[in-house]
């Protein structure tokens, strides 16, 4: 641990080396940063690989004094790729700003300070980006690019937005994170803690959202720190047809649609399930069918596959949990020994924001309401097994619509203004009503 004056740029380079450079493949290395992030003019060369040429660093004890230099995100990168060849478990937790912003939020006026400083828009040498490793690339005539390495980063929030810190100077994003810890069972996935967290860092402030993410096909299925999980990942169909890498699953399944994000995956062949065979990325995502290119694999096309989803996918849908506590621990057993793990929610116990629908676990039976209004959605009797599976049924089908309602064309080149829809509705002898607008409501009278 490196407080204040002890957290210098050399300090922090020397102690990734001695001690986290200790790690071997059965360890876990975890590096956290709370501090202020900033920005800074980066070297010329680094265009090619962000467009706005600045580095997006963390500032250091010595960061501000003559001479001195952010750790930033391309010297972090070479110190985990060095760390990453005896292939430990790394957890990267970063409680800062990403990037700046001079708007103001509702956040300036809620006693909340950000975790940043001032951009340095004076170019930095490339030369001075640890032990010159970048420059030395150039001087051989290498391919400049920053090395890979398998981690996950678990960011206090998105690279355009601020972290916050309270009055006592606690982050807000290490606060829920050590929360959220204290209130979950062990068997947690990076996966389920990403959407706790999310959900009680927006009780605590606007506009930061907590952002983790995969490289180079680490799980982010697999237990917080390394821990084991009795949870299974669903496996879906990979196979060759109509010339391409295909996998049975899509946006609707929760795979990104977003044409900048991929999703990372990891096969299995079907004749043996239990080996890892390779890892692929979707690089088209359809609504329940997405195409593949296949990572450091070469394979016949006769060739089938199962696939595990390795990177984060969009949020699940968020549902409040309360209730009897009996009845609120059964389903949270339930949940963990599904064997569908495509359900597409998240049972939150801790808190409401940002959840719709909730779910009371009573003694006579399971009811879901949509939570703005109080409306029950769909409820049942008794709280058995067939009951649970019902629910989570209905919950699974909610998710899908969520998803399908956000779902959207990113590349279209068509105008929208081009194609015009109508609501009509048919009437007897072939007429109909042409409903006014965009939106109808269909009323529906259940009787007997």
């Amino acid at each position: 641990m490196l407080k204040d004056a002890d957290a210098t740029r050399p300090n922090i380079i020397k102690e990734f080396r001695t001690h986290l450079g200790k790690a071997k493949a059965e360890d876990v290395v975890v590096f956290q940063y709370s501090g202020h992030g900033a920005r800074w003019k980066s070297a010329k060369v680094f265009e090619q690989f962000y467009p706005d040429r600045m580095d997006e660093g963390l500032v250091c004890y010595d960061s501000r004094s003559p001479g001195g230099f952010d750790l930033a995100d391309k010297e972090l990168a070479v110190l985990l790729a060095e760390l990453a060849k005896n292939e430990p478990h790394i957890a990267v937790i970063l409680d800062s700003c990403h990037s700046g912003s001079a708007a103001r939020s509702a956040d300036d006026f809620t006693q909340l300070k950000a975790r940043q400083t001032h951009e340095v828009l004076n170019e930095r040498p490339l030369e001075s980006y640890i032990d010159g490793y970048y420059a030395a690339l150039q001087k051989r005539g290498d391919r400049l690019e920053i090395p890979p390495s398998q981690h996950i980063l678990l960011a206090a929030c998105q690279r355009v937005q601020k972290a916050w810190e309270g009055k006592d100077h606690r982050g807000v994003f290490t606060s829920v994170l050590l929360d959220v810890l204290k209130k979950s069972k062990s068997d947690l996935a990076y996966a389920d803690l990403f959407v706790r967290c999310r959900a009680a860092v927006r009780e605590r402030a606007d506009n930061q959202d907590p952002q983790f993410e995969t490289y180079r096909g680490f799980n982010a299925y697999s237990g917080f720190l390394g821990s084991e999980l009795t949870r299974k990942s669903r496996r879906y169909s990979v196979y060759f047809a109509d010339g391409a890498w295909k996998v049975d699953c899509g946006a609707l399944h929760g795979l990104p649609s977003d044409p900048d994000k991929s999703t990372e995956l990891a096969l299995y062949r079907e004749s043996s399930p239990a080996r890892l065979a390779g890892y692929a990325t979707t690089i088209q995502v359809g609504p329940q069918k997405s195409e593949l290119e296949l990572l450091d694999l070469t394979s016949d096309e006769a060739t089938r596959y199962v696939a595990e989803i390795t990177s984060l996918p969009v949020p699940p849908l968020p549902v409040y949990l309360d209730g009897e506590a009996k009845g609120i621990a059964s389903l949270q057993i339930a949940m963990t020994e599904s064997d569908d793990q495509s359900i597409g929610i998240s049972l939150l116990t801790e808190t409401r924001a940002g959840t719709r629908y909730s779910l009371n676990a009573g003694t006579d039976g399971l009811m879901l309401h949509w939570r703005e209004t109080g409306r029950l959605i769909q409820g049942t009797k008794g709280t058995a097994k067939a009951a649970t599976d019902y629910m989570f049924g209905i919950m699974k089908r909610i998710a899908e619509w969520e998803r399908a309602l956000k779902l959207q064309n990113q590349s279209t080149e068509i105008d929208s203004d081009d194609v015009r829809f109508q609501f009509c509705e048919g009437l007897d002898e072939d007429k109909q009503h042409v409903y006014d607008g965009n939106e109808i409501t269909l009323d529906i009278r259940h009787a007997g």
